[in-house]
């Protein structure tokens, strides 16, 4: 009768394996396994991530804020929020945070380079201080209306209270309100004047300081839909609203190389 093989395997007490081929007319007997190959049983162990809180090291939601960005070489927009160490006797050198979003950031908006992943708070961070956290963003798009990130504050490169990364138990929710335009209001930051305000038919945009080259406009709905696209001399800039429902728009102001401004428009006929 043809002898037939069969594929079996059996652990051992160190979560090994071993598969082995035997005759069928044979016992199950070491001495009868043809071939075999042992490997080594990794267990996935989801190690549960240490707590900020347990440090403990806190944030303050109360300081929690969403601005234009200052300096603006780090980005156009920041987050900005404090964080204590609480430890008794633990001071931290170059500590580390970052913001995880929970739900999606809007459409245009990312972190900025030197914010990504982490951002570097304190050079010192001694027991009992308060230090501010800047995380810095670049806003291409207008924020639609009401639109709300939660987000989760991590930290890291906390030796030795802990080998790596943590996170908090808590999150919070902002709501980048795209009336200021996902940024804090430039009309009147003393480069780009936009007016009159509200309008009704017709907006100029005067830059100081500039005296040659284009401006690039683009004008959004709150939703974000692309309404007017222009490039214009900056020596004679405007645009035509007159066909515009009386409402809130956004209007978008480059010279490339130079600067971007985001600012509001009321048309109000």
């Amino acid at each position: 009768m043809q002898a037939l093989l069969h594929l079996g395997h059996a652990y051992d007490n160190r979560n090994r394996i071993s598969f082995y081929t035997c005759r069928n007319d044979q016992p199950l007997m070491k001495k009868h396994l043809l071939i075999y190959a042992t490997f080594l049983f990794t267990t996935m162990v989801v190690k549960s991530q240490t707590l900020c809180n347990d440090i403990p090291i806190s944030y303050s939601i109360d300081s929690i804020s969403f601005s234009k960005a200052d300096p603006e070489s780090f980005g156009d927009s920041m987050i900005v929020f404090s964080m204590t160490n609480d430890h008794a006797t633990q001071g931290f050198a170059y500590p580390l945070a970052k913001l995880v979003p929970l739900t999606p950031l809007p459409d245009g908006m990312s972190l900025a380079p030197n914010s990504d992943p982490w951002s570097v708070f304190a050079s010192a961070w001694n027991s009992g201080i308060t230090m501010p956290v800047y995380i810095f963003y670049n806003v291409e798009l207008p924020i639609p209306t009401d639109y709300s990130v939660t987000f989760q504050v991590w930290a890291s490169n906390l030796t030795p209270a802990i080998p790596d990364s943590c996170s908090f138990d808590e999150t919070f929710t902002i709501n980048l309100n795209p009336l200021a335009s996902g940024v804090a209001d430039m009309e009147n930051d003393g480069i780009v004047h936009v007016f009159p305000t509200p309008a009704s038919d017709h907006i100029n945009i005067e830059v100081e300081g500039v005296a040659y080259g284009n401006l690039k406009l683009t004008l959004f709905s709150p939703e974000g839909s692309v309404l007017i696209s222009s490039e214009q001399d900056i020596r004679n800039t405007g645009l035509d609203i007159s066909f515009l429902p009386d409402g809130l728009y956004i209007l978008r102001i480059e010279m490339p190389g130079e600067f971007t401004r985001i600012v509001r428009i009321v048309k109000q006929s």
